[in-house]
């Protein structure tokens, strides 16, 4: 469902914006690290906006994922992607080659670092 309503957006000026100190973007392999955050100028009043939420970022010494984990992702990233090789079922690798004109989400479960390597090492 779409869900576009006033009520529920907030304009804020970005303060500071961090990219991935590792972002690549390859013309071959696809984009790599793809990921930023942005500081607001002025901070955002959860109790009048319910539905924003903080990011959550784990402490240096967080426990590993068990893969039972989800995590809700969101952006305006590359939406046409072209799969250029199945690794198996569910899991592809790939690249895009069109941004998403209005915010897209995505829930998926956390991989643990040991699932993660397996099947993400060579790539």
């Amino acid at each position: 469902t779409e869900i576009e309503s006033t009520s529920l957006r907030i304009q804020a000026k970005r303060n500071l914006y961090f990219k991935h100190f590792s972002y690549e973007l390859s013309r071959t392999q696809g984009v790599f690290y793809d990921f930023g955050l942005l500081k607001l100028e002025t901070r955002v009043d959860f109790k009048e906006y319910p539905h924003i939420r903080p990011v959550c970022l784990p402490d240096s010494g967080e426990v590993d994922y068990t893969g039972n984990e989800s995590a809700t992702v969101v952006g305006w990233g590359l939406t046409n992607v072209d799969y250029g090789k199945i690794i198996q079922p569910g899991l592809v690798k790939g690249f895009g080659s069109r941004y998403a004109k209005k915010l897209q989400k995505l829930d998926m479960r956390l991989l643990g670092q040991k699932e993660c390597r397996a099947k993400y090492y060579s790539y």
